[in-house]
């Protein structure tokens, strides 16, 4: 009222009054002041705890970025001075090369992974090393294993040894698998031609098909492969055969394509026309089909086998698996005089071979190229071998340090356990005899129109 200049003597009635039609007249006007101002006065506290929150959202992701990139360092170079590491501490490393695989090296995840697969385990090509990868993956897929199924703990499936056995089981049992990787043959019959003869030269496509009707058409094939000589000379070594001997015995020559049991160039040549023909018409970065694991561009095939089969960046990972008694492995080995092995003739079929193969690979890659770019493969193909290689030097000798073991008990590190607790052929068949999963057979299978 005295705002308004309407205060008279006179009595408090009129005061009243006045007082009275004041706030009939401006009562609104002051609720919206006063309501305004509220406002404002929230809105100012709001504000305040806005940019504190964005403040303390700022700090966080940028102590997480922090930390991010120094674990995504172990993906971006294998030079020890710019690593987080430090061998007298190796705690703080260790956590932050988990949280990179944890992190796929900041590379995508996918959905829906690819379950079918057949890993043939050719001798003396890394094998027991990659073999890794599919055991780890699927049991994280929780897959039904041929293992499992067919002579639990064995992995030359004598049961089913020849296409005629894995048929006849097949048929009988109405069994169902998911996943299988085996050798092709034991080492004491690898050069033995006379095994499984029925199917003479058409050995691994024999078993493709059957895979593909009782099991799974999508299956993916997954053969490693090496290039002839090394691959001879590592085999040689560890067979304790000598560069006389193999010369001498005809039965031994070309021991890579006899190993996947092809003995002509004819052989060759159709199954490599085959998974050609398979590529060009469900294309060459399908999941299905032929995947060829090339040790001399390993960390190529790789990265295109992870894209066809929709697997994890990490999932890629290997630590090296070396078979007791290969002296082929220790540097002293390497250093022997060359011997004159005459490629040409020994090792015709081994060269012809490993060219078809290597064609495949390429194929994919190529593939592949058209949807991701080169220079986006050839990243990841580094990336990889970065971290590969800082997996193997830094974490993995740790693990088999017997003083080291109270430390690495106390430090919570899933993926590196599993990748480099029990490195050994038979770690990693009880990875996989422990699955408990169990696959249901395909739709329509029944056995009796068969």
């Amino acid at each position: 009222d005295r705002q308004r200049g309407r205060r008279k003597p006179g009595g408090r009635t009129e005061t009243r009054t006045l007082w009275c039609e004041w706030s009939i007249c401006e009562v609104q006007h002051v609720a919206r002041r006063v309501r305004k101002n509220a406002q404002r006065t929230a809105e100012t506290m709001a504000d305040g705890m806005i940019l504190r929150t964005v403040l303390l959202a700022v700090l966080l992701v940028r102590s997480v970025s922090a930390l991010d990139e120094a674990a995504l360092s172990f993906c971006r170079t294998t030079n020890a001075t710019e690593l987080p590491w430090d061998d007298s501490r190796p705690q703080e490393g260790l956590q932050l090369l988990e949280k990179a695989l944890q992190l796929n090296c900041g590379y995508e995840e996918y959905s829906e992974p690819h379950r079918h697969v057949f890993f043939y385990k050719t001798h003396k090509t890394a094998s027991g090393t990659l073999l890794r990868i599919f055991a780890f993956k699927g049991v994280s897929m929780n897959v039904t294993y041929a293992s499992k199924v067919l002579d639990r703990g064995s992995k030359f499936f004598v049961t089913a040894r020849c296409p005629e056995r894995l048929r006849s089981w097949a048929t009988e049992n109405r069994g169902c698998l998911d996943m299988a990787f085996r050798h092709v043959f034991r080492k004491d019959s690898w050069w033995n031609a006379e095994d499984c003869s029925v199917h003479k030269g058409r050995w691994l496509l024999e078993v493709y098909d059957i895979w593909r009707e009782f099991f799974a058409e999508d299956v993916a094939v997954v053969i490693p492969t090496r290039a002839p000589r090394p691959h001879l000379k590592s085999a040689l070594s560890y067979y304790e055969i000598s560069p006389k001997d193999f010369l001498r015995h005809k039965a031994l020559w070309n021991p890579l394509a006899q190993d996947l049991r092809l003995f002509s160039e004819e052989d060759i040549e159709v199954l490599s026309s085959t998974f050609k023909e398979h590529g060009q018409q469900h294309g060459f970065a399908a999941a299905s089909g032929l995947h060829v694991l090339v040790l001399e561009r390993i960390y190529e095939s790789l990265v295109v086998m992870r894209h066809r089969l929709r697997w994890d960046f990490r999932d890629m990972l290997t630590v090296s698996v070396v078979h007791q008694g290969d002296r082929s492995a220790h540097p002293a080995e390497q250093g022997r005089a060359e011997v004159d092995m005459h490629d040409e003739t020994t090792l015709n079929l081994d060269k012809l071979a490993y060219q078809r193969l290597d064609e495949h690979m390429q194929y994919s890659y190529e593939a592949l190229q058209k949807q991701m770019s080169k220079a986006a493969l050839e990243e990841e193909e580094a990336a990889l071998a970065r971290i590969t290689h800082n997996v193997n030097k830094l974490a993995a000798p740790l693990f088999v340090d017997e003083d080291a073991q109270e430390m690495l008990g106390s430090l919570d590190l899933p993926i590196l356990l599993k990748l480099c607790g029990d490195v050994s052929e038979d770690g990693t068949r009880r990875e996989f005899l422990d699955a408990r999963a169990q696959c249901t057979p395909r739709q329509g299978y029944d056995t009796r129109e068969r």
